[in-house]
């Protein structure tokens, strides 16, 4: 599984950048939608993993094997979360909503983003608008982290590029594991 370079400087690129406007984006949230306040980011994230497995349970298969799949999702997730947690205690930025300080990166972007990888692996020979689907929820979710005043934009964009580089990782492992 190859690793965009590109996708990735731009992701932490924005990142960076978007750092210098995260209160200007939130003042902009807090007067147009200042109480705003929905739950969907805590289900989406999860919709491409489940689309995987029910779209091989369905008998639309993807490229991989069930058990492929399933080393590959965990180890993928391993990854994610323990970059995620590591990076929360590291840098130990506050919440917008001052809830806490592990604001950086956004857990659920990086699952959705995962998530969306995993998603776009297995069908992108099938079906562009499948992958594309994936990556339109991610992003849903990361603006809905950034709506419901938990997150930064630097967050989401930081939290995107750490799940889709998470999946390349457990992708690259599970080669390794299955001497694929």
């Amino acid at each position: 599984t190859r690793i965009n370079p590109t996708l990735q400087i731009s992701l932490w690129g924005s990142s960076g950048i978007a750092f210098e406007f995260k209160h200007k984006i939130q003042e902009e949230r807090n007067w147009h939608m200042p109480n705003f306040a929905n739950r969907f980011d805590d289900y989406v994230q999860y919709v491409p993993a489940i689309a995987v497995f029910g779209l091989n349970s369905a008998g639309y298969k993807g490229k991989s094997s069930f058990k492929r799949n399933l080393l590959n999702y965990a180890l993928s997730m391993v990854i994610m979360a323990a970059t995620t947690h590591g990076l929360k205690s590291i840098t130990r930025i506050e919440r917008p909503d001052h809830s806490g300080f592990n604001s950086f990166p956004s857990g659920h972007t990086a699952t959705a983003f995962l998530n969306a990888a995993f998603l776009c692996s297995e069908y992108k020979h099938r079906s562009r608008w499948i992958s594309f689907s994936g990556y339109a929820l991610a992003s849903s979710v990361g603006i809905g982290r950034v709506l419901n005043d938990r997150h930064w934009a630097p967050d989401v964009l930081a939290g995107s590029a750490v799940g889709i580089l998470s999946f390349k990782a457990g992708n690259y492992l599970t080669d390794k594991i299955l001497k694929e």
